[in-house]
């Protein structure tokens, strides 16, 4: 590196660093606010109500508390147990028995031509296992003997991979979207895919029949959407998405954006873009909050309610 490129770097970093130190201590101002916000709705749920078990930051966004209380919510016949003398969860589902995966991801080895799972620590690899193996591991987890077939309920994003062939899994493995939207009717094809790129979730978007508004692909990178009220536009990659949210008038001012991840990304698609689907967005003092994303008549949200800032309502067409 030549002296002056340095010199840049250093005055690069001085100017910039009361912009990270900013950042910095809004981060630290708001965990304390998140995580009250998080005891608060975790003391709402069903899983608490049901089961008493004092907050803990692993169960509130573990697979078996997003499942039980969506299963609930929505009034699934399953029978949900929990093991008191070692915690394990799993539920019983039209003669099934279904567990939650915890290891980190699951692989086809192509030269032991078997399926493995892998367990992470610090995003590095600490262990892995056959896919009979974990199995094995995991019955003796039972308090009691059972004859029912048992099947891991794996979300998609345990996959790193952008096309599986859900078909050819092994038995033991079922596979959903996402936790809380288990057992709905899904198109398989759609199931299959993970977009890594925006052409991908393009296609995917014209595959779905129920979506509303218009939307055109540009420059194979960007997908924009226009409502007769709001515009998004969206583009994603292997390793970040965005979805952004725009006025639809002269200005196309930007109300808010997020960064889906390339397995959360098509689901919010469906969210928002869904005939008859709202999208809330509460704005104050320059920030923007996503309030809900779904089915009208899930949404607790009161609108009409007086509220400080400016709320933002647009549903699908």
């Amino acid at each position: 590196m030549k002296w002056y490129e340095k010199i840049f770097l250093i005055f690069f970093a001085i100017l910039i660093s009361p912009l990270i130190l900013f950042i910095l201590i809004c981060w630290g101002i708001s965990m304390p606010f998140i995580a009250i916000s998080n005891r608060k709705a975790y003391k709402k749920s069903a899983y608490f109500k049901d089961y008493r078990i004092p907050f803990n930051k692993n169960i509130f966004g573990s697979n078996n508390y997003i499942f039980y209380n969506y299963a609930t919510s929505e009034k699934l016949p399953i029978k949900y147990i929990r093991q008191e003398s070692n915690s394990f969860e799993y539920f019983i589902f039209e003669n099934q028995i279904f567990i939650f995966p915890n290891f980190s991801e699951i692989v086809f080895n192509n030269d032991k031509q078997d399926y493995e799972v892998i367990y992470r620590k610090n995003n590095k690899e600490s262990c892995r296992c056959t896919l009979n193996e974990y199995l094995d591991k995991q019955i003796i987890l039972f308090e009691q003997n059972t004859e029912l077939p048992i099947k891991i309920l794996i979300s998609r994003n345990y996959f790193d991979k952008e096309y599986i062939d859900i078909d050819n899994l092994p038995k033991s493995i079922y596979v959903v979207r996402n936790y809380n939207g288990a057992f709905k009717e899904e198109d398989k094809e759609l199931l299959s895919l993970v977009p890594y790129n925006t052409k991908t979730l393009y296609e995917m978007m014209l595959k779905n029949e129920k979506l509303g508004g218009k939307f055109e692909l540009k420059n194979n990178d960007l997908i924009v959407w226009t409502f007769e009220r709001v515009t998004y536009q969206i583009s994603i990659d292997k390793v970040d998405g965005y979805f952004g949210v725009f006025k639809n008038n002269k200005l196309q001012l930007e109300i808010t954006h997020w960064h889906p991840e390339p397995h959360e990304i098509y689901d919010d698609v469906c969210k928002v873009g869904e005939k008859g689907n709202l999208l809330i967005i509460k704005t104050l003092l320059g920030s923007a909050t996503v309030i809900y994303m779904g089915r009208p008549e899930k949404c607790t949200f009161n609108i009409k309610k007086m509220h400080i800032g400016k709320v933002y309502c647009f549903e699908s067409k």
